[in-house]
């Protein structure tokens, strides 16, 4: 899987784009889009070289993203979990409770679990809340919020007391779509508005 144009934009957003060397709040030598590989103080860049780096590190980031998460992904769960990845490294992404939380199936507590996320040298940053927050709100959107009762995929139904979860596939099944419907009709809700 590979990050999306929105996912790019959400790095881009947050880490912004410097290109002459500076150090990150964690006293990281940085450049470009967040870049931290072989910096040096005083370095200097151009656009097409921090353009450059940032989709050569994306690769890094999306293999760590694929070979720690064990279930299939939505395109926005993909992309938050890569933004993440950018910004703590693969070795803790790989040790997070948001990888944990999802290969165990706790979509929602993986969401939650960006938030954890939030410190740098042991300082709560507000722009890292504020990326944190775009991350959870961008891993628990929903693919599409109506799915047409003719649609043609096969799907699978999970009972959970007084709701019925219903989980479409879509094509390579790449896509999850998920539908919570009171009874076997009823209107589609979020899973992040659930009252349990």
């Amino acid at each position: 899987m590979k990050t999306s144009p929105a996912g790019i934009d959400l790095i881009k957003q947050f880490e912004g784009c410097k290109l002459t060397a500076y150090t990150c709040p964690a006293g990281i030598w940085t450049i470009g889009w967040g870049s931290t590989l072989d910096v040096q103080p005083g370095m200097t860049i151009t656009q097409e070289e921090a353009d450059r780096r940032l989709a050569n590190s994306l690769t890094r980031y999306e293999t760590a993203v694929s070979n720690t998460i064990t279930r299939e992904m939505t395109q926005p769960q993909f992309d938050a979990c890569v933004s993440l990845t950018y910004n703590i490294g693969p070795r803790n992404f790989s040790r997070s409770t948001v990888a944990n939380k999802f290969n165990a199936g706790e979509l929602q507590g993986a969401a939650d679990a960006f938030l954890l996320w939030s410190k740098a040298n042991g300082t709560v940053l507000p722009g890292l809340i504020r990326r944190r927050k775009a991350e959870r709100e961008l891993h628990s959107a929903l693919i599409s919020r109506l799915v047409p009762e003719w649609a043609d995929v096969p799907f699978v139904s999970v009972s959970s007391g007084k709701r019925r979860a219903t989980r479409l596939w879509e094509g390579d099944g790449a896509a999850l779509l998920t539908r919570v419907v009171k009874g076997a009709q009823g209107p589609l809700v979020d899973l992040a508005d659930r009252d349990g």
